[in-house]
């Protein structure tokens, strides 16, 4: 059970400091206008930061490797492709208007 109670409080506390890290994120791209790469880069900073402390405190066991997993790895992946092309419309259009 208190493996269980151990979860629950990392996917709480992950997806809080997500959100704020969102807001954040999309304040400064808003009102500072950076290039979007940065953005980028500076996203996949701050998620590696947060995912790597989450396994420092609760390490994955050993045989973690499966097709779920790598599902999953893959998603991250494509999101982050796909967030970049939205946000270099989001720039554009921006310029456009502006």
């Amino acid at each position: 059970m208190g493996h269980t109670i151990n979860w629950i409080i990392l996917a709480l506390v992950s997806a809080i400091a997500f959100s704020a890290y969102a807001i954040v994120q999309k304040y400064a791209f808003q009102k500072y206008s950076i290039n979007v790469y940065v953005f980028g880069l500076f996203g996949g900073v701050v998620h590696l930061a947060i995912g790597s402390t989450i396994l420092i405190i609760n390490p994955l066991p050993e045989g973690w490797v499966s097709l779920p997993v790598m599902a999953v790895l893959a998603a991250g992946g494509f999101s982050a492709i796909v967030n970049l092309m939205i946000f270099t419309v989001v720039r554009r259009e921006k310029r456009s208007a502006g």
